[in-house]
């Protein structure tokens, strides 16, 4: 006890033989450059243990025994450290201090302009593609699923991404950077057909609509960027089995899981299937293809990947119609195609803040096509001079071979903050070899690319993206310098606008080339602007555009059936567009909601005047639906599209040698009803060997006869209806895989 009394006193005589220190008062707020409070951040005097936290206002406050020079220091989590010398004295500190929002990929501003994102968490996917399988009408069809976007055109007599007021050929594909010069089955008369790829291929879509980045060029209207899947999960072995098509394919992973190689093979034949659902068109050789593909992939030590992916295909298909400029005559039309497409692509990180992407590409097709007019007998028929001349010109052949080699090259530097700079270049030869009847066209393109783009991220809410693309091509014998600017700005929580313009170049097509190369690029001008609010599960975008096209290919006929080219035409396309996706409003149930409306003409080809072209059509809509009943195991898909008429002409020579339009209208409006349901029993069942997916699907339910335009007799007193070949298409499967449970697949992107 003494001992304990002699230390309280020692500690009391200590208290009062110290002298105090004087403590200075050190307060004010901080806030962001915007003015708004920052609550949480952390103050000090740096290198002693005075300081605070500021509060939901921003404010702060503390004393200090310190005097003299100090440094005054704020940090926060997402801002930039900040440190200020103050000299602390007798008088209080008021000290407002303003930091600055640290740049960061999360919370940055993307540029949304034009461009449609899939397959990105961190920017918020549109469609995945899981979203192409069973949006309900696109059986399994990248193009067909992207027409449910706004911007796309319902188009179905003729294949391709028709966007803005843009032709088909006018949207282009590229696979990991490179162009896909034949992403679509052989051309049919009068017959859509599907894409060559499986979404499946693909971890990443971007379905650009315009302003697109410089680093891909010769597309007046739009391109479609797809990026291949890295390394498979685990090994799998899948089965598909249906009345059309019978396919096996395996992914092998190596057990280092730094390797992998796959391979596939399908076999399509309608010929059950049309004996069940009939066809308008007489088929003499029932449509066959034979698709075979594979790939290998290889992990870089560096954390980058090399990827080669091939495919070859094969079909042969043979129709007859009957002649419509006779009432006893058939019109019979025969294809055989072969395509083998290659693609090689090397990504890798290299030091000091550099990224590589090398690609290389080489693809060849070939068709082989017959046009006969036949006999009551399909005997083919032979028409001399004395015949009137349109029914010569109906019997020919055309062998039509297509070869592109590529190489691109795009080097990547990120500059301060999450800033970037990339640039190269891209060399492609395109060779064509056309034997039409007895006469050859050959020809072959040069064509080469330099470019630059910079994401230069100014504050987390003002982004901009500068580039500039050059282009020579040897078989025009002229370049052309495009630039390109995107700027985006963030006006609120998920909110943001964004603009766009540039200008875009491209090639007239080989079926022009192949009679006169005195042509020059084609142009179209884009402006872009656009609001997006993207959360988790919802987004909502409405963009306004307009397009200025120039030195547009003009016809001229020189005589019957002969013509010649020219760099005349013009025109333009503007619009306003809506999109609409939620899924969180509704329990298990996702649905989206697009509209577009269009303005345009064009004077083109054999346009006498700028009118509006068959492929456009003013208001388009999409509604799209998907519910999955974990209950029964069951997804039931709706989509529903409409299309306002789209106008027809008949162009026909006066006799001072011009186009005119002897006949022109509106089809009737399009609309179209698909369902698709997909059944997964292998759910809930623990240590399953197999899982299986069943799949059911019509499209156009309802049975609606849509017009898509109309053939004309030479004469132009006949005129018939481009109708589908039937009005339901019916598809039913079974999807197994062995050794990776994708049952969960076909529900997660429904919950």
């Amino acid at each position: 006890m003494q001992t304990v009394n002699r230390l309280f006193t020692i500690l009391m005589i200590m208290g009062l033989c110290s002298k105090p220190h004087a403590q200075t008062p050190v307060s004010g707020k901080i806030k962001d450059t915007k003015g708004h409070p920052v609550a949480g951040a952390s103050i000090s005097l740096k290198n002693t243990y005075d300081g605070a936290t500021s509060d939901s206002t921003g404010a702060y406050h503390f004393s200090t025994t310190e005097k003299g020079e100090q440094v005054f220091t704020v940090t926060n989590v997402g801002y930039n450290a900040f440190e200020q010398k103050i000299i602390i004295g007798k008088e209080p500190i008021q000290l407002d201090v303003a930091i600055k929002e640290q740049l960061s990929e999360l919370k940055a501003v993307t540029i949304t302009a034009g461009s449609f994102a899939a397959g990105d968490s961190k920017r918020g996917a549109v469609l995945s593609s899981l979203d192409v399988a069973t949006t309900a009408g696109s059986n399994a069809d990248i193009t067909a699923a992207l027409k449910t976007l706004p911007g796309a055109q319902q188009v179905g007599e003729q294949e391709g991404l028709f966007v803005r007021g843009g032709a088909g050929y006018e949207a282009k594909q590229y696979i990991d950077g490179t162009l896909v010069n034949n992403p679509y089955y052989s051309s049919v008369p009068d017959i859509a057909q599907r894409g060559r790829f499986s979404p499946f291929l693909f971890k990443g879509t971007v379905f650009s609509t315009g302003g697109y980045s410089a680093l891909y060029g010769q597309a007046l209207s739009s391109v479609v960027l797809l990026e291949s899947i890295d390394l498979p999960e685990k090994s799998e072995i899948d089965a598909s089995v249906s009345p059309l098509v019978i396919g096996v394919g395996t992914q092998q992973l190596a057990k280092d899981k730094k390797s992998s190689w796959g391979a596939s093979y399908n076999y399509v034949n309608v010929g059950p299937y049309f004996s069940l659902i009939k066809q308008t068109p007489d088929y003499f050789r029932l449509p066959q293809f034979h698709n075979g593909d594979a790939n290998f992939r290889i992990k870089t030590k560096s954390g980058g990947i090399i990827k080669y992916y091939t495919t070859f295909s094969y079909n042969n298909l043979g129709l007859r119609r009957p002649d419509i400029d006779s009432t006893y005559y058939k019109d019979a039309f025969g294809l055989t195609n072969h395509n083998w497409y290659n693609n090689l692509s090397w990504r890798e990180y290299l030091s000091n803040g550099w990224k590589m992407n090398l690609g290389a590409g080489y693809s060849t097709n070939k068709d082989d096509i017959l046009q006969q007019v036949q006999n009551q007998n399909n005997q083919a028929l032979q028409f001399d001079y004395s015949t009137t001349w349109w029914m010569q010109v109906k019997n020919f052949s055309v062998t039509n071979r297509q070869d592109l080699s590529q190489l691109k090259a795009v080097f990547e530097k990120k500059l301060g903050g999450i800033s970037y700079l990339r640039f190269g270049g891209e060399y492609q030869y395109a060779y064509s070899n056309v034997l039409f009847n007895d006469t050859s066209h050959r020809f072959s393109d040069n064509y080469t690319a330099l470019f630059a783009e910079s994401d230069i991220y100014i504050t987390n809410e003002l982004a901009a993206k500068l580039g500039m693309r050059f282009e020579n091509s040897s078989i025009l014998a002229k370049v052309d310098l495009a630039p390109r600017i995107s700027l985006a700005y963030k006006t609120g929580k998920d909110a943001q606008i964004s603009a766009a313009y540039g200008i875009f170049y491209q090639k007239p097509e080989n079926a022009q080339l192949m009679y006169t190369t005195n042509l020059g690029y084609t142009k179209a001008t884009h402006y872009i602007i656009n609001y997006q609010k993207m959360t988790r599960d919802q987004v909502l975008r409405i963009e306004a555009y307009y397009k200025k096209y120039d030195d547009l290919v003009e016809t001229t006929p020189l005589s019957y059936n002969y013509y010649s080219y020219n760099n005349n035409g013009n025109g333009y396309a503007k619009g306003i567009e809506l999109f609409w996706r939620d899924k969180k409003t509704f329990k298990n149930f996702d649905y989206w909601i697009s509209y577009s409306y269009l303005d345009t003409k064009r004077q083109f080809l054999n346009y006498p005047m700028q009118l509006m072209p068959t492929f456009a059509a003013k208001h388009t809509a999409s509604v799209v639906t998907k519910r999955f009943f974990t209950d029964i195991k069951m997804g039931v898909n709706l989509t529903y599209s409409f299309a306002t008429g789209r106008p027809y002409y008949n162009f026909m020579i006066d006799n001072t040698g011009k186009f005119f339009t002897a006949d022109q209208g509106i089809t009737r409006n399009y609309h179209s009803l698909n369902f698709s349901a997909e059944y997964v029993p292998s759910i809930g069942k623990q240590n399953a060997k197999t899982f299986v997916v069943l799949f059911a699907s019509v499209t156009n339910v309802l049975g609606y006869n849509p017009v898509f335009g109309y053939n004309y007799s030479y004469s132009g007193l006949v005129k018939q209806p481009i109708e589908p070949p039937a009005k339901r298409f019916y598809f039913i499967g079974c999807f197994l895989s062995w050794g990776v449970d994708r049952s969960q697949d076909a529900i997660n992107n429904n919950l």
